[in-house]
């Protein structure tokens, strides 16, 4: 679980800019506290405070698991806010659009605009049954790497769906030893061995998102989500992230190997991104794109920001 000291920096993050550290302690998530700068804090937000949806999950100190699903929910209702519910998200890696998808309710419940890229067949077909009623959403069958051609996606087979959790399921990865090790993670949990057995495979064609964003018109977005499992450096390597103006960046980047991570890092903060470590995810948040009032942040952890004594004087 990760320590409450982490959980505070990053929801002071979430309100001013901060700093990312390197660590190898995965239950530290990171975060270097920044001392509170200026004349006098108050609590009250310089605008009106966030109409927070009664489905929006709470932050809670004890729920370490459960806070990866209510920092996503907080962000991307943050944004809405900040938009005026005039969301257009780019997301690569959309699966089905539904299974574990975390833009999925934005789109059902406030009409987030979305181009969803997804390079597997059947995935895909799910994905535009989906959003067929929908006009707001556009679907691409393909892959993205940084250079165009084809690869083979490796994928669970369906005979053997029911057989593995829910987030081996979804999983489909243009890494065969990457997909081997996700089964395999699983099988030890069960009396099978070969994690081959379980794994098909279907050629796939692949563009940069560059061109796939000029071919749909798309200049800029609010929101990148890449779910990609293992392929994420090469998603990166395929556009010009500053050009979009994007306020935030949701990536999904585990440490298991090949570790992407570093480079990920490295290519948001270039582009001026704080970014933070959720679990498995890397969130990434523009400072001058994204701000949140600190009594949103106080409302979502369960205070009142009206019954919170205003704080004292600390330009001595």
């Amino acid at each position: 679980g990760w320590r409450y000291a982490a959980w505070v920096d990053l929801l002071m993050s979430l309100w001013r800019r901060g700093r990312r550290i390197e660590t190898d302690d995965e239950t530290d998530a990171g975060f270097e506290r920044v001392p509170l700068q200026g004349a006098r804090h108050r609590c009250k937000a310089e605008r009106t405070p966030m109409r927070f949806p009664k489905t929006i999950t709470p932050f809670k100190t004890n729920r370490p698991r459960r806070n990866r699903q209510a920092i996503k929910e907080f962000v991307f209702n943050a944004l809405n806010e900040q938009r005026d519910g005039d969301v257009f998200c780019i997301q690569v890696g959309a699966n089905d659009g539904e299974l574990a998808d975390p833009i999925f309710p934005m789109i059902r419940d406030f009409g987030w605009s979305a181009l969803l890229i997804e390079p597997h067949p059947i995935y895909f077909n799910a994905l535009c049954d989906l959003h067929q009623t929908r006009d707001t959403v556009t679907a691409v069958n393909v892959g993205i790497s940084d250079t165009p051609g084809e690869m083979p996606l490796y994928f669970l087979r369906q005979a053997s769906q029911q057989l593995f959790p829910q987030h081996v399921r979804g999983c489909a990865s243009l890494d065969r030893g990457w997909m081997q090790r996700a089964v395999t993670r699983a099988l030890d949990q069960t009396e099978q061995t070969d994690p081959d057995a379980h794994i098909d495979v279907v050629n796939v064609p692949l563009r940069r998102l560059d061109a796939v964003l000029s071919e749909q018109a798309v200049t800029r977005a609010d929101l990148v989500v890449i779910d990609v499992e293992g392929h994420e450096a090469s998603v990166l390597n395929s556009f010009d992230l500053s050009a979009l103006n994007v306020s935030a960046a949701l990536i999904e980047c585990q440490r298991t190997p090949p570790d992407n991570a570093p480079h990920v890092v490295a290519t948001l903060e270039k582009a001026g991104f704080v970014v933070f470590r959720v679990s498995i995810d890397l969130l990434a948040l523009h400072p001058d794109r994204f701000r949140v009032p600190f009594s949103d942040v106080l409302m979502w952890i369960g205070h009142d920001p009206e019954t919170v004594p205003e704080l004292a004087d600390v330009s001595d």
